[in-house]
């Protein structure tokens, strides 16, 4: 083993420019790393990696190096990479039988952790590390989250997970309490008053990415993340289809063979894969068939009844897009991936507030106190209030917050009062600035979106609307919040604080993206008249970003699916 990976160290060129820590995520220092090791000061290189990342092992095992460290090694383009994997797995765990140094002195504050999850468990010895009383409330019985219950044993043994609850959370003084819910018996409230001066909420996202089609309340049906907790529970059978190819479902695929299953056949939309060229090579290793352009529509007592996909040269089918209107555009590239009527003048409900957005980051000062002036009248019965009345007093960046992550349309309408002066005026400044931006099927009516006369846009014209946002750090921060707490003063003087959930779905959990795909923010829309819309920012697994608009899905549902074949294209 030790021989081995000094081999792969000595093929190391020590790069003064290393791409591979480019492409890692926590940009860990590779080169460093490697040099240490080869003038065997392998305690020194441990420390570091440790120090970068608590959980250096487990993502030694675990990450997705083909397309990250080890993707982006210069002798990768010729031949093999060199194997950072392998070096960082033996430098990690023979260091971490070393690893034990005792609790750092108290600061005297307590943490909450609530959640042992990869984000959980990392937060919690980051802050070990500076003094604070850490203790982790868990749901389940052991700590680990995803990484002992949703991956495989044979990708990552749980005694990898023992060792760290040993070693960097009891020998810190880190306390866990498994078993325990937060929000029943024990509620944040009570966290606060027992003296815990921050609370770090890492659950995770646990719902299954359904795929709503008939048949699939059936008892022969399962979902792969509740699979994966829990293999031993189920009686699969002889013979198993996987809906699905990513690496998710690989490794469905490879602990159902492992658990006796005879036949496995996992079922792609596509032409190729969606997993790591390392997963579709073990799993067709171990005898996992797989079959391409194949779509479910209905699943049977017997079996599943498939669509036939036909690809276009882009590799977009046909039928991928059901909606009316869409495209995808990779901003980093400049480059347009996908487009289907992308100019065709439509309702766009409540991607307006984007420009709205636009207006009030590029014209009016976030930080200035505005005061409630509007009361909703008139507007349609769906349309969605944030409930501020007149006499409200609260800072501009409140309300913008309160347009974008919930979509309230009076939020909007207070926000074009205290920049324009009045709706109309503001309208006004809307079609100026669309015109100024080079679009050609845009008209505005007014500041929310709601149903009205001549009002209408375009998949690309809200392209270029959302990327000219996209170059306002407040924007993207803002897109990318799940919920938002609005404090403000009322009308009589007294402190209100609301919490607004945000309408984007993929932040909020309810629909997951593709694998290897990061939704960080964007913006939904709807009315009866427009149907379901939404534009999305996401960054792949190089960390190039794009854009992706989908107008007029019927349902909710059929928007998000429909949103995940479009970003399932990306490579």
């Amino acid at each position: 083993m030790a021989l081995h990976v000094m081999d792969e160290a000595n093929r190391c060129l020590q790069c003064k420019v290393p791409q591979c820590q480019k492409g890692c995520p926590i940009s860990t220092n590779i080169p460093l790393a490697i040099k240490l090791l080869k003038e065997n000061k392998l305690d020194e290189a441990g420390k570091m990696l440790f120090e970068n990342n608590p959980l250096t092992t487990v993502c030694s095992l675990v990450c997705n190096h083909e397309n990250q460290c080890e993707g982006h090694c210069v002798l990768g383009r010729k031949g093999a990479p060199v194997h950072f994997s392998t070096i960082e797995n033996y430098i990690s765990t023979t260091y971490a039988n070393k690893m034990t140094e005792g609790p750092k002195p108290s600061n005297g504050m307590r943490v909450a952790i609530i959640g042992s999850g990869p984000a959980g468990i990392t937060i919690a010895i980051i802050l070990a590390r500076y003094g604070y009383q850490v203790t982790i409330f868990e749901g389940k019985d052991k700590i680990g989250g995803v990484l002992r219950y949703g991956i495989p044993e044979f990708r990552l043994p749980k005694s990898v997970l023992d060792d760290i609850e040993y070693r960097h959370l009891e020998l810190k003084g880190i306390k866990v309490r498994p078993n325990t819910l937060i929000g029943s018996a024990i509620t944040i409230e009570d966290l606060f008053r027992d003296g815990y001066k921050s609370i770090f909420v890492g659950t995770g996202v646990w719902n299954p990415n359904t795929l709503h089609i008939k048949g699939e309340t059936f008892g022969n049906v399962h979902f792969g993340i509740n699979y994966l907790n829990n293999p031993d529970s189920y009686k699969l059978g002889e013979r198993v289809i996987v809906i699905g190819a990513g690496n998710a479902a690989m490794d469905v695929a490879r602990t159902a063979i492992r658990k006796g299953v005879r036949r496995l056949t996992c079922f792609s939309i596509t032409k190729e894969v969606a997993a790591s060229q390392y997963e579709f090579s073990y799993a067709t290793l171990e005898g996992v068939e797989f079959e391409y352009n194949k779509r479910p529509v209905e699943i049977k007592d017997n079996g599943v009844i498939f669509r036939d996909v036909i690809e276009n040269e882009d590799g977009f089918s046909e039928n991928d897009i059901e909606a009316p209107a869409g495209a995808l555009f990779n901003i980093t590239d400049q480059k347009t991936l996908y487009s289907k009527n992308a100019n065709d003048e439509r309702e766009i409900a409540s991607i307006t507030k984007i420009m709205t957005a636009l207006l009030a980051m590029k014209y009016a000062d976030l930080s200035q106190e505005v005061t409630i002036s509007y009361t909703p009248e008139g507007l349609e019965s769906s349309a969605v209030l944030c409930g501020f009345e007149q006499g409200d007093k609260m800072m501009l960046s409140s309300l913008l917050s309160a347009a974008l992550i919930y979509s309230g349309n009076d939020a909007a309408i207070d926000i074009a009062i205290a920049v324009a002066g009045s709706q109309e005026a503001f309208v006004d400044m809307m079609n100026q600035e669309s015109k100024e931006l080079m679009t050609s099927h845009t008209h505005f009516a007014n500041p929310t979106g709601l149903t009205q006369s001549k009002h209408y846009s375009s998949v690309y014209d809200v392209y270029l609307m959302f990327q000219e946002c996209l170059k306002y750090p407040t924007f993207r921060d803002i897109i990318a919040r799940g919920s938002f707490l609005c404090y403000y003063t009322n009308a009589a003087g007294e402190n209100v604080t609301k919490n607004f959930n945000s309408t984007n779905q993929y932040l909020v959990g309810a629909y997951t993206p593709p694998d290897g795909i990061t939704v960080i923010g964007g913006k939904t829309g709807h009315t009866n008249t427009a149907g379901y819309n939404l534009v999305v920012l996401v960054q792949d697994s190089h960390h190039k970003e794009y854009v992706a608009v989908i107008l007029g899905a019927a349902t909710k549902d059929e928007l998000y699916n429909q949103m995940n074949t479009l970003l399932s294209k990306i490579r």
